[in-house]
């Protein structure tokens, strides 16, 4: 597709909107057949060194920090492990002090479970990510929320955009599955730049791609700030499947949050995964990267039947398995 027709697509609503996402899961089926993957997301740490004007965890905002030890996060891996989990999302703020306490979680992990591990920790030195990747670390996540640098610029007061694709490039030499995404409606952001984020995703060739709706959080600069419209979203995901055809493409929280029932709608456009939130009650009100999050007052049990639900409504069939990216 030319960048035009990437433009035009975005914008599609109605039958041509509706031809454009059964494209887009005729792919998705053809490829992954009609199983949705389901990985478990274990949030340890809402700590983070960043300023991040979008993020509900950002270093400026007086909240309730916390960080779980080892042996609360290794306890909750096999909790995990134990309802069938096969793949293990470790996420936080990006806080180097656990480095050391991660690797050590990787190994004695794989010593004794069958597990595949996604980190999204942020960025970090190469060696560090080696490290990771030594452990026996599979996947990792970085998120480049927009490839147009002067917003990447205006989001992120202490971060470098070429910072962040240096950390993707080291990710893929590494030899991790890595993956990437944006955020879908930023302030002052165009459908031209949105169509320059899938063309970024086609031309550097990533195993997944973790996108989602701009949400803002009441604490932030950006609080003020208007919502995305809903068909963008999905046509965006469909785009993705259709552009990219292989990747892993999760429906996420944050679809979930925008609009109830729009996980399905993702599922039936594009996405193959879910993950639902492992993260212990105790904890969820102090991971809330944006205002109203589902599932916050929700057991982890009760979050992984609000997924299976949701892959149900799509008419779709729950896959515990690793979920690779496959290699057509």
């Amino acid at each position: 597709m030319k960048k035009s027709e990437i433009i035009e697509s975005i914008g599609l609503k109605g039958n041509n909107a509706e031809n454009l996402r059964s494209k887009a899961n005729n792919i998705t089926e053809k490829i992954y057949g009609n199983k949705i993957f389901i990985r478990g997301i274990i949030e340890f740490s809402n700590k983070c060194i960043r300023d991040c004007k979008y993020c509900g965890i950002r270093k400026s905002i007086k909240m309730n920090r916390y960080e779980m030890d080892y042996k609360t996060i290794m306890v909750l891996i096999k909790s995990a492990v134990k309802i069938g989990y096969k793949t293990i999302v470790l996420q936080s703020g990006e806080f180097p002090v656990h480095d050391d306490m991660i690797t050590d979680i990787i190994k004695e992990s794989k010593k004794e479970l069958d597990t595949v591990f996604t980190l999204s920790l942020g960025e970090r030195d190469e060696q560090i990510f080696k490290k990771w990747r030594n452990a026996g670390a599979e996947r990792y996540l970085i998120r480049i929320e927009t490839t147009n640098r002067q917003l990447f610029k205006n989001l992120h007061p202490d971060d470098d955009y070429d910072t962040r694709i240096e950390s993707l490039k080291a990710l893929k030499k590494l030899g991790f599955e890595t993956g990437t995404g944006v955020m879908i409606g930023l302030p002052n952001q165009t459908d031209e730049d949105l169509a320059n984020d899938i063309i970024f995703f086609q031309k550097n060739n990533f195993d997944m791609y973790g996108v989602g709706p701009f949400l803002p959080h009441y604490l932030t600069p950006l609080k003020n700030a208007s919502i995305t419209n809903v068909d963008t979203v999905i046509n965006f995901v469909a785009l993705m499947r259709i552009l990219t055809i292989n990747a892993n493409i999760p429906a996420t929280t944050s679809m979930g949050t925008l609009r109830k029932g729009l996980r399905s709608e993702i599922l039936k456009s594009g996405a193959n995964v879910i993950m639902p939130n492992h993260t212990p009650l105790e904890y969820r009100e102090d991971y809330m990267l944006y205002d109203n999050k589902i599932g916050v007052q929700s057991e982890p049990d009760d979050t992984l039947k609000m997924a299976l639900c949701d892959i149900e409504k799509a008419g779709k069939i729950a896959s515990f398995e690793k979920g690779f990216r496959s290699r057509i």
